[in-house]
């Protein structure tokens, strides 16, 4: 007698299905084994109507249900619930499972790409957008207005505006505070179409609020870029403030670099700093002249010529450092040479003969 067993599995790694036939005759067993790429799995089915999008939905896995989605898997694709009898889509199924990721996905692609198929099918779109209020109000109020669908848009807002987190002039302000922390765009604009005062009075909040909590943090550079978002609705003094505090992160971030640099810097050449010794060796007219003394050894030498407002600096005669030449500006406290660089924060000529002496040694300030 033979038997034949079919069994299906997921391979969540490879990302096909798998597909086993097994024959056993006269206690033999011989294994048949088939993988189906994603341009195939959109079109296989189990005996209960599951496909591997809704295995994907399932298990959260937002990588397989884009591929799936972009080789043409159906979303609408209904599973038999055994207890209800009802069919289930996988957006549901991941709903269900409270995969958040999932089911957001899944939504916004069947709002933008199935969009006739849902107009047609009214119970299907209020309840897509049902199940997505109730966890998740504002994002759905977001899709809902980038999508284009006006009737539903209104009706999120008429809902938000009832609860009371929302009610009243207040609360259209923390509605709007709320969706801008979100980063939702078109959100913003639905609330802003009959509005503007509201936005401009939560922008004035928002503003008021990273000015007296700056910082160099994730959270601060996210905010004041969702902030951003406000522009099309304020005046141009309004927008100055978010231009002033760009300007004032950008040089923060940039006095915070420049101090890590200068630490690795010292980190890596204070050894190697006690290996060089300047010793004066004489003065005539603008130029001024020091020996260059390299572990113990004399070599060559540094000196520098003074020209209105800066030095020109040169080293030459030496066996262990390569020659250069570079500036000192003190009206600037900055150093150049072609070698090594700018380097700020040089207070004094012999500072930047020192400085200038260790790219010549070492290749770096």
């Amino acid at each position: 007698m033979r038997l034949l067993i079919i069994s299906i599995s997921i391979f969540l790694i490879s990302g096909c299905v798998k597909v086993n036939v097994i024959q056993k005759k006269n206690g033999k067993i011989v294994d048949k084994t088939t993988y189906y790429p994603f341009s195939k799995q959109k079109d296989i089915k189990n005996w209960d109507g599951i496909t591997p999008l809704h295995f994907a939905a399932i298990n959260n896995d937002t990588y397989k249900i884009k591929k799936l989605l972009n080789q043409g898997a159906d979303p609408f694709a209904g599973a038999t619930d055994p207890v209800k009898n009802v069919k289930i889509i996988p957006l549901e199924m991941a709903y269900l499972l409270k995969n958040e990721e999932a089911t957001k996905l899944l939504a916004k692609y069947m709002l933008q790409n199935n969009k006739n198929q849902l107009l047609s099918d009214r119970d299907k779109l209020i309840e897509i957008f049902a199940l997505l209020y109730k966890k998740w109000p504002l994002y759905s109020l977001e899709l809902s207005k980038r999508y284009n669908y006006p009737s539903i848009t209104n009706h999120i807002l008429k809902k938000l505006y009832y609860k009371s987190r929302y009610n009243g002039s207040s609360g259209c302000v923390q509605l709007v505070r709320d969706i801008v922390a979100k980063g939702y765009k078109h959100a913003l604009e639905a609330v802003a179409l009959n509005n503007t005062n509201c936005v401009k009075e939560a922008f004035k909040l928002d503003i008021e609020m990273l000015k007296n909590n700056f910082a160099l943090s994730e959270e601060f550079v996210q905010r004041l870029e969702f902030v951003k978002l406000y522009k099309p609705y304020i005046s141009l003094q309004d927008l100055n403030e978010i231009t002033n505090l760009e300007k004032k992160l950008k040089n923060n971030i940039e006095k915070r670099n420049q101090a890590i640099k200068n630490i690795i810097s010292e980190a890596f050449s204070s050894r190697s700093s006690r290996d060089i010794e300047l010793r004066y060796f004489n003065q005539s007219n603008n130029r001024i002249t020091y020996k260059m003394i390299i572990k113990g050894k004399s070599d060559g030498i540094i000196y520098a010529n003074k020209d209105k407002d800066h030095y020109d600096i040169g080293t030459f005669n030496g066996k262990f450092h390569k020659s250069l030449i570079g500036g000192f500006y003190p009206g600037t406290n900055s150093l150049y040479t072609p070698y090594c660089g700018s380097l700020n924060g040089i207070n004094s000529l012999q500072n930047a003969l020192y400085k200038i002496s260790k790219c010549s040694v070492y290749g770096h300030y």
